[in-house]
């Protein structure tokens, strides 16, 4: 059975425990949950629920947003499977939204195809994130370069992104970026795990993104959770992605909401997740960037030669013009997954089952 997921539902991170989310009156008939890591490991993920969202589960629904999660979450199909069965549950009333399907719609099925489930657990996947830039993309004001700079913005600070941030400090390269504070002892450890030379605890502050405009990072935070149109003020976004394993492609919104910008993006990710976008029916961004970086599977090789590209790239970027040098391939980008053909791709035919 469909069920029609509400865009406003689709608005950035697919997170709903976010206090500004509490003014949507739609969500008072559902019971949102964010699915923290730990719940895999108690074996009874509806433990976290009230007596109160139980029953309102049986009548209506329960979003769990299990987004940062790609692969084998079969054995999270087991354990809602399990909980419907101990608290009563129709497996239909479950929406279970997850990061990475694409190109899984047989695999999705297989996993299904010996089992005791009744119903196949409503999956909301990974091409959410394409029709999430299309509703962000309302929204969004593309500026003229400000900076003679490239930025980078994420949230989470994870070892892979802590690692550049701090190569990017040390080595001194013309950037924005936004970073949470990191402990001496664990960017040490950190540094030591990708092979980049640590001299001093350059994240030892919250750095924001254009701070002189905001009163703490928080605040910046905030202001960026659903936009970020200060992006095109740069000369081009170094993307650094959720992981950097070699699992299967996972491209998450920070790639398709950089797109909105026209600017030239660079990931840094898992291997082969540039060259990715051709197979997905985009342009490479390789009339910018040397992309042989991307090829390298060992991730401390490749976060090094990504380095190197970025310490060329910046050279070659001060010229005032440069981020026009292949404007079709940024129109083309952004008209692409703002298109139905994009959607007809990637979306529809991986619509809740």
């Amino acid at each position: 059975m469909n069920y029609p997921i509400p865009n406003n539902l689709l608005v950035d991170g697919l997170s709903y425990n976010r206090t500004w989310l509490t003014s949507l009156d739609f969500l008072k008939k559902y019971v949102c949950k964010s699915f923290n890591d730990f719940w895999s490991y108690k074996g009874d993920i509806f433990s976290e629920l009230s007596v109160e969202e139980i029953i309102k589960v049986r009548q209506h629904k329960l979003i769990l947003d299990c987004s940062w999660i790609s692969f084998g979450i079969e054995k999270i199909y087991n354990l809602i499977h399990n909980d419907c069965i101990t608290h009563n549950v129709p497996e239909k009333n479950v929406v279970l939204l997850t990061a990475n399907l694409n190109k899984e719609q047989q695999n999705y099925n297989d996993w299904f195809a010996n089992n005791n489930f009744k119903n196949k657990i409503q999956t909301f996947p990974f091409p959410v994130y394409i029709q999430m830039a299309q509703e962000i993309n309302k929204s969004v004001k593309v500026a003229d370069v400000k900076y003679n700079k490239f930025v980078t913005f994420s949230r989470f600070p994870r070892d892979h992104r802590n690692v550049m941030n701090y190569a990017l400090l040390s080595k001194k390269y013309p950037v924005d970026l936004s970073q949470s504070k990191i402990e001496d002892n664990i960017i040490q450890s950190q540094c030591k795990k990708f092979n980049v030379q640590y001299n001093d605890n350059f994240l030892c502050k919250n750095f924001v993104i254009d701070r002189n405009d905001f009163d703490n990072h928080e605040e910046a935070i905030s202001w960026t959770e659903s936009t970020s149109n200060f992006l095109s003020h740069y000369k081009f976004i170094l993307v650094q992605d959720t992981n950097i394993e070699d699992f299967g492609f996972f491209i998450t919104e920070k790639v398709w909401k950089s797109m909105l910008y026209e600017r030239p993006i660079i990931i840094w990710g898992q291997p082969g997740v540039n060259h990715y976008l051709k197979e997905m029916g985009f342009q490479l961004y390789d009339n910018y960037f040397d992309l042989t970086f991307d090829k390298e599977e060992d991730p401390v090789k490749r976060l090094h030669l990504l380095l190197k590209e970025l310490d060329n790239v910046t050279k070659r970027m001060v010229e005032k013009n440069w981020h026009k040098k292949d404007l079709q391939t940024i129109k083309f980008n952004k008209e692409f997954l703002l298109s139905s053909q994009c959607l007809d791709k990637w979306v529809k035919p991986l619509k809740i089952i």
